[in-house]
């Protein structure tokens, strides 16, 4: 899918640096999503993802060693490590959050828009691209007008970054969709769709990393072919997911079908397989504490999914070496 291999894109970038009214009312503001997030999203945005960096970095699980492991294997990248350094660019201090929004599901019609938020200082970001680029053919400096682009190539496409504002990089799939973000990034909150708007209201803005996805008609159709829960599962209108740290990991999963009817289904299979993967023998013991761990319900709306992931888990399974 198109909009997946853009995200794909846009994180390779980096490695260089929740229904109306009966009467029609308007929603509430999203908790989760902010004002001026809002404002820099696609309209018709089907897939968004935020990235909570700077929440990440204060997790327990992260100030604790996790943090130290991160920078640790940062340095192993000696690529990566000149460009940090020299556009000086802490990832686990400089970088607030990394939001995309994405739509289209074809070559022709498919859309990204990627913001990364945080302090940066643009003039050491520049020089370190462009001496970036002499050594990477996928990497470009290409300048239109008064606006000084990024290209980034892969996968036999190319994404346009540029800075919006000293605290605002962003990056889309077309050197004119870019520069428009430049010039109209951030001004006013984009008109996105009622089932967007829903999604994105369910998130309580303490998530680590939050998606939420529309399901369009294409993905109806693929979802509607699954064997015997197909037509349960083509009922999902969005779905949302998190994971969220602190002295643990949290994640959480949601399908919203509208009626108990299709979620109670879902439930039902997803419970099955639940069972059978925790009644094989040859599973590692660490496996079976997080799948006896998982909690699987349905609501009058909506199958989700949750799992605790504790701090003694994931040491458990560090000292079992995946046996």
């Amino acid at each position: 899918m198109l909009v997946l291999r853009k995200f794909s894109l846009a994180l390779a970038f980096l490695g260089l640096v929740m229904v109306s009214s009966v009467i029609a009312a308007p929603l509430p503001e999203p908790k989760g999503v902010t004002a001026d997030d809002t404002k820099w999203l696609l309209s018709d945005a089907e897939v968004f993802v935020k990235f909570n960096i700077k929440q990440m970095m204060t997790a327990d699980l992260m100030t604790k060693g996790g943090t130290a492991q991160l920078k640790e294997a940062l340095k192993k990248d000696e690529r990566l490590k000149e460009i940090l350094e020299a556009a000086d660019i802490d990832l686990t201090k400089d970088v607030d959050s990394i939001m995309a929004s994405a739509s289209g599901a074809s070559a022709k019609d498919g859309k990204a828009l990627v913001v990364i938020r945080g302090t940066f200082n643009q003039t050491k970001v520049n020089d370190a691209i462009k001496k970036a680029a002499e050594k990477n053919e996928k990497l470009k400096l290409v300048t239109e007008g008064t606006t000084q682009l990024y290209e980034v190539q892969a996968q036999d496409h190319s994404m346009y970054a540029a800075f919006a504002n000293k605290n605002t990089i962003v990056m889309t799939q077309s050197k004119e969709a870019t520069i428009d973000t430049v010039k109209n990034g951030g001004k006013k909150a984009a008109t996105i769709s009622k089932a967007m708007e829903s999604a994105l209201a369910r998130f309580t803005g303490k998530e680590s990393i939050a998606l939420a996805m529309v399901v369009n008609d294409d993905l109806k159709g693929m979802l509607g072919k699954i064997p015997n829960v197909g037509a349960a599962v083509a009922k999902i209108k969005t779905m949302n997911a998190s994971i969220t740290l602190s002295d643990a990991v949290a994640l959480n999963l949601a399908g919203y079908t509208g009626e108990a009817k299709s979620a109670k289904q879902i439930a039902n299979v997803l419970d099955a397989f639940k069972a059978l993967g925790a009644g094989m023998e040859e599973l590692p013991a660490f496996v079976g504490d997080i799948l006896n761990a998982v909690s699987i319900t349905s609501t009058e709306e909506a199958v989700k999914i949750d799992l605790k992931v504790t701090k003694e888990m994931i040491e458990k399974a560090a000292k079992s070496g995946g046996k």
